[in-house]
């Protein structure tokens, strides 16, 4: 692999008994990109993120992936200041500089996994995400949860970022805030795909 590139995958093809969820897929990114893929639900561009996490792992880079569903991480009874502290091995002011940024305040990180709601149980884990260590983040729409300053101050974080970054969104804002390149998935072909006032304003995302 070119020592330029944090990941590369070069005319990778993922099938599924019956399906060809990604077809000839060429991702290349170097330390400090950020790069968005675009597609409709069920195109397959979260399969690309497990291929993408799968691999990295094989060389023990340290990846941050952000899902869309509650991951069983969190201890019953305990706070989640203290267990994004615990996580992520981040001071206490990091965590809370983080968390408030994206709209959840010290008064909800005193409470216990149990006493949140989904949504603010996702901007928990996309919090630790964010303050652990990693060399690459890898994003499955982080915004669905965060309000206008909430997004505002992801954006920020991830420009300012000297990780490799891809991201799912179909957040125009968001994207056109933070991303240098995109792809799009379409009809199981992999293209790269650069006029998002199109892409967007065409699909009415």
């Amino acid at each position: 692999m070119a020592e330029d590139f944090v990941i590369e995958m070069l005319h990778i093809t993922k099938e599924f008994p019956g399906i060809k969820a990604n077809d000839d897929i060429t991702l290349q990114l170097r330390k400090g990109e950020v790069h968005a893929l675009l597609g409709e639900n069920g195109s397959g561009k979260s399969t690309l993120l497990d291929e993408v996490e799968g691999r990295l792992e094989k060389r023990s880079c340290r990846v941050s992936r952000f899902r869309q569903e509650i991951q069983d991480v969190w201890e019953e009874g305990e706070n989640l200041l203290s267990q994004l502290m615990k996580a992520s091995g981040m001071p206490e002011q990091v965590v809370l500089d983080v968390a408030g940024a994206l709209g959840l305040h010290a008064d909800l990180l005193s409470r216990t996994p149990d006493e949140l709601s989904g949504g603010q149980l996702l901007k928990a884990q996309l919090v630790l995400e964010l303050v652990s260590p990693f060399d690459v983040l890898l994003l499955d729409e982080p915004t669905n949860y965060l309000d206008y300053d909430g997004v505002r101050a992801l954006t920020e974080f991830i420009r300012n970022s000297e990780a490799a970054v891809v991201v799912i969104s179909h957040d125009e804002r968001f994207v056109e805030g933070c991303v240098d390149r995109t792809y799009l998935i379409s009809d199981r072909r992999f293209s790269d795909y650069c006029d998002l006032g199109d892409y967007f304003g065409k699909d009415g995302i």
